[in-house]
């Protein structure tokens, strides 16, 4: 509390930050839920908010494609922004191990290594087996 002793929109912003943060990370399903909120809402809670901001990228990242975020993270990624829009372009490639049920008589369950990119238009992903 100020020396004062009022309490100022300023003080209550920043006594329940992490309130609202954890509030912000339980809607944001999409950047379009988290974006709006964290940021246009408010000059003080953006400011206020900007170190939560690549985590709440992170965890939108990680919900969308969880081998993707975990194959980044090993990478060092350390901003989930940047990366998120460039995954929605296709632009980023992981090397992930891809799981084939059947694929020929006799490999039921045989794992081979992939480089795979996601695509929005089609809402699906491609694969170019490394052999």
């Amino acid at each position: 509390q100020p020396a004062n002793g009022r309490l100022t929109l300023h003080l209550m912003l920043e006594c329940i930050t992490p309130l609202l943060f954890e509030l912000a990370e339980y809607l944001a399903a999409s950047p379009s839920d988290c974006v709006p909120f964290c940021c246009i809402a408010s000059h003080s809670l953006s400011v206020l908010g900007h170190p939560m901001h690549n985590a709440l990228w992170s965890m939108m990242y990680m919900q969308r494609w969880p081998a993707f975020h975990e194959c980044m993270r090993f990478y060092g990624t350390t901003s989930w922004k940047p990366l998120y829009h460039d995954t929605m372009l296709g632009k980023t490639t992981c090397s992930l191990e891809i799981y084939h049920r059947e694929k020929k008589n006799g490999f039921l369950m045989s794992c081979m290594p992939a480089l795979v990119q996601y695509h929005k238009k089609e809402d699906a992903y491609l694969v170019k087996y490394v052999s």
